[in-house]
């Protein structure tokens, strides 16, 4: 169990700075579209009103849509991995949680079951959702969410 808690720690730590490199990002591409200084309005009116620097409307017109789907795209990418740590944080919660005296009594399996079914019973996962989208699991008859944490996160695979 703690070589699980390491990896969710250290998951929880690459997935917290792939999100700051996000967002930092987002600033950046905030900044280029305020440099650009092109609204979308503005360009679609210069298009239909061609003047000398009507090719360099097109031109700018051409970044910020990229700079547009590239902002979407990070964005999803931020919501996805926030999602992620809060799934990571909620496992880790429980995972941590101080021992009860009589669980050291207890085989190492039967305390790997009654931590899984306190991560089960927290909400934090749905397994149908994750044996309908990886028939794999499935197909091994695996506990989804013991699939989860010992190989799905690490393969990146989603959680629902």
């Amino acid at each position: 169990m703690a070589s699980h808690l390491n990896r969710l720690r250290k998951i929880v730590a690459a997935r917290d700075a792939t999100i700051k490199a996000q967002a930092q990002s987002l600033g950046e591409l905030d900044d280029m579209i305020a440099r650009l200084g092109a609204s979308p309005a503005r360009l679609s009116a210069a298009s239909q009103h061609p003047t000398p620097s009507a090719e360099t409307d097109r031109e700018a017109r051409a970044q910020l849509a990229a700079l547009q789907r590239q902002l979407r795209t990070t964005e999803e990418d931020v919501s996805l991995h926030r999602s992620l740590a809060k799934l990571l944080q909620g496992m880790l919660q429980v995972l941590a949680a101080p021992e009860r005296w009589w669980l050291l009594l207890l085989p190492g399996f039967l305390v790997r079951r009654i931590k899984y079914d306190r991560l089960r019973n927290k909400g934090l996962f749905d397994a149908r959702l994750y044996a309908q989208r990886y028939p794999d699991v499935a197909r091994a008859k695996a506990d989804p969410l013991q699939h989860y944490v010992s190989h799905g996160l690490e393969e990146g695979r989603l959680r629902t």
